[in-house]
């Protein structure tokens, strides 16, 4: 167990420090309903990201790296090749070391040949069973006598983690006491969190959780295990609380208070869903009923009590007599007595001689010395180094492609980009708008589009017409200072009353429903009757899933007609009635924003892009979200910026403001100066079915009506083009599909419920490029990148690059790592498949009714991922980033602990440059590399389903020839 830098703290204050501790180092996603994608390692980001990797795997017993057989895959399939592996491997060591003779090889040689072949795993079956070559035969035998009466310590692990009693036992004998202990908190936890789904408040819910699982046991007296009647006597006693409770059961467990940092976090991430949870909401309120303060105090007494039961009941079945507290040291000492298998040993051996073609005869005049030196050299290559090693090597074939494809595609000659845009369009910078910019830049030189983050600068509250209940839409690291509604516009009239009162009536109607489905009386009469009624509907959703959702949206418009709506955004200032300042300390919400404010965010946003000047007759903003159905992640698919929204409101937000002349006369004030002609459009992209919505448009001067037709038909093109692009990846998409019944396959996954991979999501996501269009213009991404807009010529000061790196670099990071993770342990840092799972109380999923709640994404949304840390690519120098990471401590610590991977591209020279651990240092691009040019990406895509490296989209032959 490890020492505690507070150990000279009481035990209460340790305690105290080692919940708080446990509760950083816990999953930190939130209720499902609200899916924010962050670090998964969030606990350990101040820490190197390799240390880190090491540290979380043994504290939490999960795997952190991709199996080294689909390493070895990729790298077959020419993802990564042998020059990349070299390069890995000079990262090991100093070279003196890594190239040190060991008889006729050196390190180097021996740790390739880990990575090239399964050394470590050879199987010697045919070899053992004399039926091998002779010569092999002979090599095994010789290998066999050096090491016969050899003692190789085994190395020591690095870092080793916390052991606490259930992991001994665990070590012992394989049976896990926490199997006693979770089925009582997945079953209590589940109703004392449940935000809404029960009918009823859990009795003593208010009291706090302590005392409502104390009445929780006592219900089941009777029909409990004989550990849990021991643990409920605890509870029982009078002026039992949780410091003293807790206190008590560490101390019977031997465990001292400079050991409580390490050892209660290990108990409590034994279940890491419901435990994490009870933290993340412990004395918040949400949004249906307020959980009292010190949840996840009395959780860790509890959990301490429980756990210290069922370990006196498992303990003794295993035959030992002591107490808990010298447990430990009779486990530890079993436990070090075994020794490494030598057939182990003797496969390596054998297996590095044969790969180096060391004969019998070399390898007996080499004797044990040089046997052991091998076997030492490949044991201290273990399989996290190797994978290390892979992923360096994955990560550097993935660096040269993209840097290559960049940096060439930045030296095409300006004509690729028009003086004159017919069409701007803002996209969010998100991965999954690259294909359609894409598709919609190919069609004409002068389509121009942007990237920025999804909710344009305008960080509100927002309260829909619909929906009086106000959400954020904002990034979750922004507390939003102002209120926005949407409101009924004037010429609505009655029609927007009838509108309320109708949806008021249904949704009481589905209330009263819902209720007496799960009511014991009324469901008897109730759950029949909707059974038999549900029948054509559910037939029709199931085998017509498009048919029937147009059906169903033909008759709710029908019922509820659309109503036409403003948004209510501006505010006067009257300094007679608001005290700004005091308000604003308050924490109090500004309802709108001042002209002012909407200049501000108006002119933040066009300053952060670069579009200051030469302004289209038309320019869209267009924020994206997601429909799906039956999916409990489907706040996982919409706009991060948005916090876990959809973007459509805030793009339209940013449009009215634009398109207000006042605003427009201060921007002018500012040097952004927007002819009067100029009008903005707000809307939003449907990332799952590829439809595109345009708000407003009652509002868009006649003078443009044509120009309007033209932009809607050149976006009709793009999305059908980005769906054809997208059914590729899917599985179960026809093959050889045209680009309209690949719209019609996408829009059909949205609506049907038995869909299980609605979209990718964010599957793939790899690089990250901020800078000017000019340098990605035209390249093929294969939608796996971030494409943030930014001028570095219109950046003296690097303001604006901070602005964006601020919240970029831990929104993109943050969505990378999630994914990485989820991928490389699909059911630790993922939550596995969601097939099986069941939507726990409005706040997760879980598998059975006794299950974990299960944090991460799902395998439907990471089965074709790639792992690798975020590629970032600037468009800066290097003395422009440095700055940012020194005013940004975020930044910082992301960077500097390398959680992704910083390339910097000098925007006068165009030297390239790679943030490593001794700073920038100079990228050798390969001058034999020529980057593929297409006339389409159809024609680059077409026939694959894998990842495709970057090519050149170029239909004009003079670009081709560029």
């Amino acid at each position: 167990m490890s020492s505690d830098p507070h150990a000279t703290q009481s035990p209460s204050e340790a305690l105290a420090h080692a919940i708080e501790h446990a509760r950083h180092v816990l999953p930190a996603q939130g209720p499902i309903g609200e899916f924010i994608h962050h670090n998964t390692l969030h606990a350990y980001q101040h820490l190197p990201f390799d240390e880190a990797l090491r540290r979380a795997s043994m504290e939490c017993d999960a795997e952190v790296y991709w199996p080294e057989a689909k390493f070895r895959t990729w790298l077959a399939g020419g993802y990564f090749g042998p020059a990349n592996i070299e390069t890995a491997l000079d990262a090991r060591y100093a070279k003196e070391v890594l190239d040190e003779p060991i008889g006729p090889i050196t390190r180097r040689t021996i740790e390739r040949l880990m990575l090239l072949h399964d050394v470590v795993f050879a199987d010697l079956g045919e070899i053992e069973a004399g039926e091998a070559d002779p010569s092999l035969l002979g090599l095994y035998h010789v290998a066999r006598t050096l090491l016969a009466n050899e003692v190789i310590a085994a190395p020591t692990p690095s870092n080793a983690p916390v052991r606490t009693h259930r992991d001994l036992v665990v070590d012992l004998d394989g049976t896990d006491p926490a199997t006693l202990v979770d089925p009582v908190f997945v079953r209590f936890l589940g109703a004392y969190l449940d935000d809404g789904m029960s009918r009823w408040a859990m009795p003593e819910r208010e009291s706090g959780l302590l005392p409502c699982l104390r009445a929780f046991l006592a219900s089941g007296t009777g029909m409990l295990p004989a550990f849990q009647r021991r643990a409920l006597a605890r509870f029982e006693r009078p002026g039992a609380d949780a410091t003293s409770l807790a206190l008590e059961a560490l101390a019977e467990l031997g465990v001292d208070a400079a050991e409580f940092d390490s050892y209660v976090p290990r108990v409590m991430l034994e279940l890491p869903g419901w435990c994490g949870m009870s933290a993340l909401l412990s004395g918040t309120v949400t949004s249906a009923r307020a959980l009292p303060p010190g949840v996840f105090d009395d959780l860790v007494a509890a959990r301490l009590v429980l756990g210290l039961e069922a370990l006196r009941d498992v303990v003794a079945e295993l035959g030992f007599r002591g107490t808990l507290a010298e447990f430990p040291a009779h486990a530890t000492r079993t436990i070090a007595a075994r020794t490494p298998p030598l057939s182990r040993r003797i496969a390596v051996l054998f297996e590095i001689a044969r790969l180096s073609a060391i004969s019998k005869d070399a390898l007996l005049r080499l004797g044990p010395s040089f046997a052991c030196r091998v076997v030492s050299a490949v044991e201290a290559f273990d399989s996290m180094a190797r994978r290390k090693a892979f992923l360096a090597a994955m990560e550097d074939g993935h660096l040269h492609a993209v840097v290559s494809a960049v940096a060439s595609n930045r030296e095409r000659p300006a004509q690729s980009e028009s003086p004159t845009p017919r069409f701007q369009v803002m996209f969010c910078f998100d991965d999954r708008e690259e294909g359609i910019r894409r598709h919609f830049e190919e069609f004409d030189p002068r389509h121009v589009t942007f990237g920025v983050a999804g909710f344009f600068g305008i960080a509100m509250s927002f309260e829909s017409f619909d929906d009086p209940n106000r959400k954020d839409f904002c990034p979750i690291i922004v507390t939003p200072g102002h209120s926005v509604v949407e409101r009924a516009h004037p010429e609505a009239g009655p029609q927007a009353e009838r509108r309320k009162q109708l949806r008021r009536v249904t949704a009481q109607m589905e209330l009263e429903v819902a209720d007496a489905s799960r009511s014991f009386l009324r469901g008897l009469f109730v759950t029949p009757i909707l059974g038999l009624l549900s029948v054509i509907p559910l037939s029709m959703r199931i085998f017509f899933p498009h048919v029937a959702d147009r059906v169903a949206r033909t008759i709710r418009h029908w019922m509820i007609p659309d109503v036409p709506t403003r948004l209510d955004l501006e505010r006067e200032v009257d300094p007679e009635i608001d005290d700004e300042d005091a308000k604003r300390e308050a924490g109090k919400l500004f309802e709108g924003f001042t002209l002012d404010e909407r200049a501000d965010r108006v002119a933040g946003t066009l300053e952060n892009i670069g579009m200051v000047k030469r302004f289209a007759r038309i320019v869209t903003a267009l924020g994206h979200g997601a429909s799906t159905v039956n999916n409990p992640h489907h706040s996982a698919y919409d706009c991060g910026a948005c916090g876990g929204r959809s973007g459509g409101q805030n793009a339209r937000a940013f449009a009215m403001m634009a398109n207000d002349p006042a605003v427009r006369e201060r921007l002018a004030a500012r040097g952004i100066v927007i002819p009067k002609d100029t009008w903005f459009i707000g809307g939003l992209h449907d990332t799952t079915t590829d439809g595109i919505a345009l708000f407003d448009l009652d509002r868009v001067p006649e003078a443009l009506t044509s120009e309007l037709a033209a932009l809607r038909q050149a976006l009709d093109a793009a999305r059908a083009r980005s769906a054809h692009e997208r059914c590729r990846r899917f599985e179960h998409a026809p093959k050889h599909i045209g680009v309209k019944q690949a719209l019609r396959h996408v829009e059909e996954r949205s609506v049907d419920l038995s869909q299980a991979r609605p979209e990718l999501g964010h599957a793939t996501i790899a690089a990250c490029i901020v800078g000017r269009r000019a340098i990605s213009r035209g390249l093929f991404l294969d939608r796996r990148a971030f494409l943030i807009s930014y001028d570095p010529n219109n950046d003296p000061d690097s303001k604006i690059l901070e602005r964006i790196l601020t919240p970029a670099v831990p929104v993109g990071s943050g969505i990378n790592l999630e994914y990485y993770f989820s991928s490389v342990d699909p059911d630790r840092w993922g939550c596995g498949t969601k097939l099986p799972h069941n939507l726990s109380g409005l706040i997760g999923v879980m598998e059975g009714s006794t299950g974990d709640l299960r944090t991460g994404l799902p395998r439907e949304m990471i089965e074709v991922h790639e792992p690798v840390r975020l590629l970032c690519i600037i468009d800066a120098p290097t003395s422009a980033i440095l700055t940012v990471a020194e005013r940004v401590p975020v930044v910082r610590e992301i960077v500097v602990n390398q959680w992704l991977r910083l390339v910097s591209i000098d925007p006068e020279t165009g030297v390239t440059e790679v943030f490593t651990e001794h700073g920038f240092q100079p990228i050798d691009l390969r001058s034999d590399v020529k980057l593929p040019v297409v006339k389409s990406a159809a024609d680059w895509y077409r026939g694959h389903i894998e990842s495709l490296a970057p090519a050149r989209i170029a239909p004009d032959a003079s670009l081709a020839n560029s």
